[in-house]
């Protein structure tokens, strides 16, 4: 697969299943 379309796929992925919970991702990074 092209890495281009594959990293669209992730985003795509992140907005429509995340969107609603940033502050988790935030809160691990924050973290570590």
């Amino acid at each position: 697969d092209d890495p281009v379309k594959l990293v669209d796929r992730l985003i795509e992925y992140y907005r429509t299943k995340h969107f609603r919970r940033p502050s988790c991702f935030c809160d691990a990074r924050a973290e570590g």
